[in-house]
């Protein structure tokens, strides 16, 4: 539960996320990108965050009305402060 008393009933997806990619591991790294950075960032800004990582998730489900998909791909971007 969060601060506020609420479940997040997504969680178990989450980890069952993070489990697989950490699996994706042992792929070749031609089929693979993971990454991750932090960044300092003004609270203000927060929302312009999260509206330019929707623009890019947008912009990844564009790819696959292109072509033929052949194969299927998760994409996990999460924004969450560091700093308490």
């Amino acid at each position: 539960m969060n601060k506020e008393g609420q479940t997040h009933y997504f969680w178990p997806y989450y980890e069952m996320i993070c489990e697989l990619a950490m699996d994706s591991m042992s792929l070749p790294v031609e089929d693979i990108e993971i990454n991750t950075f932090s960044f300092p960032i003004d609270k203000k800004n927060i929302p312009l965050a999260k509206e330019i990582i929707a623009k890019c998730r947008n912009q990844l489900s564009q790819i696959s009305e292109k072509d033929r998909p052949d194969q299927v791909y998760q994409a996990s971007l999460m924004l969450f402060p560091l700093t308490k």
